[in-house]
């Protein structure tokens, strides 16, 4: 009788064990597969805005709530974010562009927690603003670059709750600027760079973590530009993430920006395709 209960005991230590080691093992080796990144002759500017790169890099995640305040990395809910300030200087133009908008990193790994699927979009111009000002940063004594994502991560990459970066990238040629003059393409445009992160590609939403860009709807423009500014919600409700990520991140886009971005998701043409059911 006790050696069966042995035995138990062995197989109920035993085979959390293996799930464990099995789990690790499967996602280290999706991750460990090479890929080969576009050239796209991409260089930072010489007279690049540092005061736009400087709004830029909040805006998206550089120096707010992805990479810390001082882009000097953290732990972003079980994901590391690197140290930018590191990064930024040992990391060439070239391999920031393909970082950055391709989901791959210059040891040709995929990147697992960077939105390349939305910065996929992100115009020449921006990017190299965004860059010149994360080298103006002071760079700290360490640098914690870790590829060792939770072991939640990896389960759901397993299962498909999670896709590696540059499985996100799609054949496209980024802008080289950013339509500031052109209302319609300027919507598009920050839609794609800004909500796709969360909302995903298809700005239907990923399900039980946000919800499909339709809701734009219910929102007259007084009512939007107070969810982008301060992230409140109809009925002065609190909206969680949203509501961080406006507070720290949206509230820098411009008047014209958010008026853009609200007439591109109010858009007939995007609403018809949101409503109409996956195939």
């Amino acid at each position: 009788m006790q050696k069966k209960y042995k035995y138990l005991v062995m197989i109920i230590i035993f085979l959390p064990l293996v799930f464990f080691a099995a789990v690790y093992g499967l996602s280290a080796y999706k991750m460990s597969t090479q890929y080969a990144p576009k050239n796209r002759d991409f260089k930072v500017a010489t007279n690049a805005d540092l005061s736009e790169g400087k709004r830029l890099a909040i805006i998206y995640g550089c120096t707010s709530d992805c990479h810390g305040k001082n882009a000097t990395g953290q732990d972003f809910h079980g994901l590391p974010a690197p140290d930018l300030s590191h990064i930024v200087h040992r990391y060439t133009d070239q391999e920031l562009e393909q970082t950055i908008r391709q989901g791959i990193s210059p040891n040709g790994l995929s990147l697992y927690s960077m939105p390349s699927e939305s910065y996929q979009y992100l115009s020449d111009e921006a990017l190299s603003n965004i860059l010149a000002y994360l080298r103006t940063l002071p760079i700290t004594k360490s640098s914690a670059t870790t590829r060792n994502p939770s072991f939640a991560w990896r389960w759901t990459l397993l299962t498909k709750g999670h896709t590696l970066a540059v499985d996100l990238i799609k054949d496209i040629s980024p802008p080289k600027q950013t339509e500031q003059n052109q209302p319609a393409q300027l919507g598009e445009y920050l839609a794609r760079t800004i909500c796709t992160e969360c909302h995903a590609p298809s700005f239907k939403g990923y399900t039980g973590f946000s919800p499909s860009l339709t809701m734009v709807r219910a929102y007259d423009t007084e009512a939007f530009e107070q969810l982008m500014a301060t992230g409140i919600g109809l009925g002065q409700r609190d909206l969680g993430l949203m509501t961080l990520t406006s507070r720290e991140r949206l509230t820098y886009l411009r008047p014209d920006e958010i008026h853009a971005l609200y007439r591109y998701l109010r858009s007939p043409s995007l609403i018809e395709t949101l409503s109409a059911p996956d195939k």
